[in-house]
């Protein structure tokens, strides 16, 4: 899973997390395996070790919104 933290507003405690992807099996594949990477345009680049068509894994690209 792919999330984001936003700092609690002035005066509260509590951070808030918003959930970006999700790596559940298939074409995106699944199981993130291992760092990321930040590439051009602050895009994260990453691996995950299974995907739907042969469990090679993918490599995928997260770019900010």
């Amino acid at each position: 899973m792919v999330f984001k933290l936003t700092p609690p507003a002035k005066g509260t405690r509590a951070w808030t997390e918003q959930h970006l992807f999700d790596f559940a099996s298939g074409a995106n594949g699944d199981g993130p395996n291992a760092g990321l990477t930040f590439g051009p345009g602050n895009a994260l680049f990453g691996t995950t070790s299974g995907s739907r068509s042969d469990d090679g894994g993918t490599v995928f690209k997260l770019t900010p919104p």
